[in-house]
Formats: structure tokens, sequence, C-alpha cells
């Protein structure tokens, strides 16, 4: 995290603009969902075997079958405030999964149903 804060302050931001950009592509350290074992990085262990693309696609039509979600979908930027990872999934348990799969949702929009748009 310090050296993506590092790179966009020698880019002119002020320290918290710096830090407000870094924390959309690095978790602050002790709160990633990795960290607390909810999310996991999915890719292919050897690329000149398998293109990762095709993994990807498969987790995103399949992956909420067992209980996973994608974590920060390319048109939900704007309400997760972090960056499209296409290789993160975060485990939601088959109902939600399920749930947010079938409505075209993200996580944030989905808690946001269930607590009442609190």
């Amino acid at each position: 995290m310090t050296e993506q804060i590092a790179e966009y302050r020698s880019q002119g931001y002020s320290d918290h603009e710096a830090s407000a950009l870094a924390e959309k592509w690095v978790a602050i350290p002790g709160t990633s969902e990795h960290q607390i074992g909810m999310a996991v990085d999915i890719s292919t262990a050897d690329s000149s075997l398998q293109d990762a693309s095709i993994v990807w696609q498969w987790l995103n039509e399949n992956s909420y079958k067992y209980g996973f979600i994608l974590r920060y979908p390319e048109d939900k930027t704007e309400i997760t405030e972090v960056m499209y990872e296409q290789w993160h999934y975060r485990y939601v348990g088959k109902e939600a999964a399920e749930e947010i799969y079938r409505q075209n949702i993200c996580l944030e929009e989905y808690l946001g149903q269930i607590d009442g748009g609190r």
C-alpha cells in the first residue's frame, strides 16, 4: 500500500488523495477479504496451458452454484468503489450467491436489500 501511495504522491496528488486512490487498488492491511478468509483469487496454474479468461468466464457463469460471487464486477465499480477484479471471488453461501447472480447485482446492493437500504 505504501508503494501505491508514494506513486500517487509522485503524480502530484495530496497525501489524502493518494491514500484514497491507493485504497481502490490495495486493501488496508488487516482488512482484506483474503485475510479474513472470505475471498480467493482464482486463475490458472500455467497460463501457457490455459487462458485465464476461459476460467473466469466459467466462474462468472457457474460460481454462484457453489456459493461464490464475483466480488468486484466491472459494471459496479461506482457502487463497490473498488476496481474490477475478474479473478476475485467471495463466498456468500448458495442462496445469497444465486440471488446476487440472478438479479445481476453486487454484494453492496444485495446487503442494502436485506438491510432495508440502510
